[in-house]
């Protein structure tokens, strides 16, 4: 029994980091312009069905696009190490003229965890222009 119990709590402990602590629904925060914007954040699913954080996903719409946000991968090649960046979801959409990206922060911590902020990122290439947004103050509408 003592056997069966420490096995679960392992179990459930191992899944946990696979957790998404994005709340779904609409995060509204404050741009550097001073006008409101808006995450929306739909469901979290997994890559090939395998609870892990390199292959957690989650469906976002941010200015109209919609992206499958994941963590940053880091592979160390010298120690032969690959984990996940928890403190940034991150993706990219590729588009006729160039991409665009998204970057959400994180805070993980006792009190909270979720996101902070964002940046929108448009990169066209091919008129050699750049835009973004950036969105602080993130906070859950139904806080």
């Amino acid at each position: 029994m003592k056997n069966f119990v420490i096995s679960t709590f392992i179990a459930l402990v191992a899944t946990l980091p696979a957790l998404a602590r994005i709340e779904p629904g609409i995060w509204s925060g404050v741009s550097l312009a001073g006008k409101e914007c808006i995450l929306e954040v739909y469901e979290q699913s997994f890559e090939r069905d395998v609870r892990h954080p390199l292959n957690e996903r989650i469906r976002v719409r941010v200015a109209g696009d919609e992206f499958k946000v994941q963590f940053p991968r880091e592979i160390d090649a010298k120690k032969g190490i690959v984990t996940v960046n928890h403190d940034r979801y991150e993706g990219i959409l590729a588009t006729a003229v160039g991409a665009n990206a998204l970057t959400i922060e994180m805070v993980n911590t006792k009190e909270f965890e979720g996101p902070t902020s964002y940046k929108w990122i448009e990169d066209n290439w091919k008129a050699n222009k750049t835009g973004s947004m950036t969105c602080l103050e993130l906070r859950h509408r139904s806080r």
